[in-house]
């Protein structure tokens, strides 16, 4: 973690030299412990042209996210913007200034899309939730939330 006067960066990359910042269970905790430490994230345009999974993985760990848009109008859809993160405009850095100051300021708007973000991840964007989605797309007909019916099928 890097100190600034008024920011602190959290220069978390993955690929990083040594695989135990990720790859282990440590690695992780490490990564959702230093998460944990920030109300505010900011993602930065990558040269991703879709939402990755940080946005995620920082909602899961109840903090809100200043997202900027991505190229793909599903992507967008997932969120709504003020409700479970902040979308900023990446062309324009005053737009992006002007909601971390609007957040800061007002920290009961900020604890309700975090909040509300976390709900939306546990409820809709679980690794349970993605498995189901494949299963879907590949058409088998199995739910994954049904313990019952995996036992049932094991047993068969």
């Amino acid at each position: 973690m890097v100190k600034h006067d008024y920011v602190d960066l959290f220069p978390f990359q993955y690929g990083s030299s040594d695989p135990s910042d990720f790859l282990t269970l440590d690695g992780v905790y490490r990564y959702v412990t230093q998460l944990n430490a920030y109300r505010l994230h900011l993602n930065l345009p990558s040269i991703s042209t879709t939402i990755t999974a940080r946005p995620f993985e920082i909602m899961a760990c109840g903090g809100v996210l200043l997202q900027n848009k991505v190229i793909g109008e599903q992507s967008n859809q997932l969120f709504q913007d003020g409700k479970h993160l902040v979308y900023y405009d990446s062309e324009n850095p005053e737009d992006l200034i002007g909601k971390i100051n609007y957040l800061i300021d007002n920290p009961e708007v900020a604890k309700g899309i975090a909040v509300e973000g976390h709900k939306l991840c546990y409820e809709q964007h679980t690794l349970l939730n993605r498995i189901q989605a494949i299963l879907e797309w590949l058409g088998i007909n199995y739910d994954v939330h049904n313990r019952s019916q995996a036992v049932a099928s094991h047993e068969e």
